[in-house]
């Protein structure tokens, strides 16, 4: 039930093929492999249904780093993300939100998996920082598509633990604490930019795109920066 929420609201606001993504997540939740394994463990071990989670997961995220390549996306991810939903239903722990008021903030973290990017504030969210995690890792997919800046592949450890300036730049994949003057200028205009080439974009859109027959196509790019893009399409 979760999953199919969080599908359905990411569907509406950023589109069905990124929402996907929890359709994969639950294809994962319904193997009866997976959902076997940890019966298996309750049954045989005399363990409680927490532990069974935590143990099935480990060791199937155990076989995924088995046979995972070097890419910039961590397979086991989403498993992991699975893992946490079903012991947070067990544990009956509320999800933590981020903290609202005037100021945006920057959300720094360990690692953000798919669930926790769907469910961002993204009214007080001015971006997004991990440790783990790639370009192509469905959490930095996610942010992406919504918008908010986020850089993977960062030593956490080593920012500050709150307050200053901050420079998040998402495209150039850089973190700046505090940012030079002249940098933080030149974000800001940019972001102005991008806020501008969104709205024309979407002023523009006349809704799907149709065949001379009358049928609807679906357009996708798959690109990481505006300069990607050819001058001319």
């Amino acid at each position: 039930k979760g999953l199919a929420e969080i599908e359905e609201t990411i569907g509406k606001e950023v589109g069905s093929s990124d929402a996907r993504i929890f359709s994969v997540q639950g294809l994962l939740l319904e193997d009866p492999s997976f959902r076997g394994g940890m019966k298996e463990r309750i049954r045989e071990h005399l363990v409680n249904a927490e532990v069974a989670v935590r143990d099935e997961v480990a060791s199937w995220e155990a076989r995924f780093a088995a046979v995972a390549g070097t890419g910039d996306r961590d397979p086991a991810a989403d498993l992991r993300d699975i893992g946490r939903q079903i012991l947070r239903e067990l544990t009956g722990r509320e999800r933590a939100t981020l903290a609202s008021g005037d100021d945006r903030i920057i959300l720094v973290t360990r690692e953000l998996l798919p669930s926790d990017a769907a469910r961002v504030d993204r009214e007080h969210l001015a971006g997004i920082v991990t440790a783990s995690g790639g370009i192509a890792s469905h959490a930095a997919i996610l942010a992406r598509s919504l918008g908010i800046p986020a850089v993977t592949g960062v030593d956490v450890t080593a920012l500050p633990a709150r307050g200053g300036r901050w420079l998040v730049g998402g495209s150039a994949g850089c973190v700046s604490v505090p940012p030079p003057r002249d940098d933080l200028t030149k974000a800001q205009q940019r972001g102005r930019d991008y806020a501008q080439f969104r709205a024309e974009l979407m002023a523009q859109a006349r809704g799907l795109a149709c065949t001379a027959d009358g049928v609807g196509i679906e357009l996708q790019l798959n690109v990481e920066t505006f300069e990607e893009l050819p001058t001319e399409l």
